[in-house]
């Protein structure tokens, strides 16, 4: 296959990636955004102070609306760079090393882990409130998974289409 073939595989991976990604992270951040008002209303009428609740609220809408707003685009940076350095690297695995499927998996497995683990470890200060913290989390988490999944998928079936003949 041609390198200009190549990179417009990568490119559209990575652009599916980034809009299923994008279509769960909102869907899930409005989740959290419809459950802030049940929460505030339970620790009322169980006439609890919960001024960590406040505060990771507030966090959170700050997090949401103004960081997204003024440094979104490096939330999309990244996202962009994660799924075209793993669609990347499917074609150099699928191309080059790969014995058979499993070799494959568990290559691209480790290296997940490993980018998975440098980004959990630059934002764990966020993810740090007791009540919101972990539901955000795992929002990041899953998009993560989302994101690398997609591309290298993605990459896949380009991959088996080209093969045979398609």
């Amino acid at each position: 296959m041609t390198k200009l073939l190549y990179f417009l595989i990568i490119i559209l991976s990575a652009y599916i990636a980034q809009k299923i990604t994008r279509v769960v992270i909102r869907c899930l951040n409005k989740e959290i955004k419809d459950a802030i008002p049940k929460l505030k209303e339970y620790s009322r009428n169980q006439n609890l102070t919960c001024t960590g609740l406040d505060k990771e609220v507030n966090i959170f809408y700050l997090l949401e609306d103004k960081k997204k707003e003024e440094l979104g685009f490096i939330t999309r940076i990244i996202g962009w760079f994660e799924a075209i350095v793993f669609a990347t690297l499917a074609i150099i695995i699928i191309n080059n090393s790969a014995k058979n499927v499993l070799d494959i998996i568990k290559f691209l497995g480790i290296a997940a882990s490993g980018w998975i683990a440098l980004k959990i470890f630059g934002n764990y200060q966020q993810w740090s409130g007791a009540i919101l913290g972990r539901s955000v989390f795992y929002i990041f988490l899953i998009g993560s998974i989302i994101n690398i999944l997609v591309a290298v998928v993605m990459i896949a079936l380009f991959y088996l289409l080209i093969q045979n003949g398609g």
